[in-house]
């Protein structure tokens, strides 16, 4: 206890115990032989003042503050997340209460024995210098309220618990690479780097180590199928804060795929340029066109179109071979061709038979042509200039009940002619119909059979129908 002032004047008082006494602050030492908190006896016992005489043989010496040695941690000790351990060295016989801050006092957290650092506190620490500062006092303190008879003892500490910053400047995220591996340029900061750390991984297996500027390993990059390749940078530090960093590029060593679903090769064009529909598969298309001929290229997109008119006047009829071409990112050229025909002129047709002016009776009459066609479509004729028409396939001769309908008289026959390109033409002639009394004897009719030689059609198959003038009865 804290006595400034005593009188004792019983007879059954007790000033000391068997170990210690009273503090008496005008009998504080000296305290050398032993040193033990105790005023050394041969400087006589305190005498209490009062009848009863009485003494106090243990009187408390006071040797000043605490004193703190901090063994951990040391000056210039980084830490990273996870809060600090200490170990600190009190010397004092009475320390009544020890505590440590590491905000300059805003909050203290007492300690009992050697430990770490609150958990909290450390997290609301900032990054950098943090000063750590170690307090005791002893009983003397709660006597007198005195900072005097604190003890303090302080160390400068660094907190870093931010990850290596990774910056790749290449190869950036959607970067097309083909056979040849991706040359890379990656930077990594960080006060306390453990260079050794930098690695990069293509496949989440196998890791690599960088410097800053090289290439990805050619091995594991031909390892890797096309398409989407996550690039993954990491490193850590000496307090084992690991950064990581990724590029997700695209491994492309294939040449575009291209499908031209119109126009079909053979297909039949006439004055008109022919639309189109291509479809392309390619992730990174550069640029699509299409040439006639192997000549000037015409850039499109992909889909539907038509063929530039302009270019389409120019080229001649016949067949005309129609490329396009895809190119990626990369340089790969892919290409498709289909050959088509130009066709501008219209059939030619020549009629062998019948002639202008010719007469038939009951029975239809047989015909011949000639067409000039390369890309005959169909042939036809009417009677009625276009209105009903009847199609010409292997027969020679004229639909007979549509004959025998028309009346006796001049009848107009048109033959029409159409290619694949549209094109059409006609001819016709006008025969006579009229109904005899009888047939003249040794009349012949050729029947002959279209074939198509040399892109002229010919009525070739030929036979012979003789047919007997009837004797009209007199």
């Amino acid at each position: 206890m804290k006595l400034l002032l005593e009188i004792d004047n019983g007879a059954d008082n007790t000033w000391n115990s068997t170990t210690i006494g009273n503090y008496w602050d005008n009998l504080t030492g000296p305290d050398v032989n032993p040193e033990d908190g105790i005023v050394d006896l041969q400087y006589k016992p305190y005498n209490i003042s009062g009848s009863s005489q009485s003494k106090d043989y243990l009187s408390i010496a006071e040797d000043g503050a605490p004193r703190i040695e901090i063994d951990s941690p040391a000056t210039g000790y980084v830490f990273a997340v996870n809060a600090p351990s200490f170990i600190v060295d009190i010397t004092d016989i009475y320390v009544d209460t020890m505590w440590y801050t590491i905000d300059g006092g805003l909050h203290n957290y007492t300690f009992t024995a050697n430990s770490t650092i609150n958990q909290f506190a450390w997290d609301d620490a900032p990054k950098g210098n943090v000063k750590l500062t170690f307090y005791t006092s002893d009983i003397i303190y709660q006597y007198f309220q005195n900072t005097d008879y604190i003890g303090s003892a302080e160390v400068i500490i660094k907190k870093d618990d931010e990850a290596p910053i990774i910056h790749i400047s290449s190869p950036t995220s959607g970067e097309a690479f083909g056979v040849n591996a991706p040359s890379l340029n990656v930077s990594v900061t960080d006060d306390y780097l453990v260079s050794a750390s930098r690695k990069y991984t293509i496949d989440g297996i196998n890791f690599y180590s960088f410097t800053g500027n090289g290439t990805i390993d050619q091995y594991a990059w031909g390892n890797m199928s096309d398409g989407a390749i996550t690039l993954t940078f990491s490193a850590s530090d000496t307090l084992d804060n690991v950064g990581i960093s990724q590029s997700i590029i695209v491994k492309d060593t294939t040449v575009p795929v291209i499908i031209i679903k119109t126009p079909n090769s053979g297909d039949v064009f006439g004055v008109n340029a022919p639309s189109f529909n291509v479809s392309i598969t390619e992730d990174n298309l550069a640029a699509l066109w299409y040439t006639l001929n192997g000549g000037v290229p015409y850039y499109i997109s992909p889909g539907n179109g038509t063929i530039d008119q302009s270019a389409w006047n120019n080229m001649s009829d016949g067949v005309i071979t129609l490329n396009f071409y895809a190119s990626d990112t990369l340089g790969h050229i892919g290409s498709a061709e289909v050959s088509i025909i130009k066709d501008t002129t219209t059939p030619i047709i020549i009629i062998n038979s019948p002639v202008e002016g010719e007469r038939f009776g009951n029975n239809a009459p047989l015909f011949n042509l000639t067409i000039t066609e390369d890309n005959l479509d169909s042939l036809t004729y009417s009677f009625d200039g276009g209105i009903t028409t009847y199609a010409i396939t292997n027969n020679t001769i004229f639909n007979q009940t549509a004959w025998t309908t028309l009346s006796q008289g001049e009848v107009t026959i048109t033959f029409f002619a159409r290619d694949l390109a549209g094109n059409e033409a006609f001819e016709s002639v006008t025969v006579i119909k009229s109904v005899p009394s009888g047939l003249e004897p040794g009349v012949i009719i050729t029947i002959v059979i279209v074939s198509v030689v040399g892109g002229v059609a010919v009525i070739a198959g030929v036979g012979y129908v003789v047919l007997k003038k009837r004797v009209t009865p007199e």
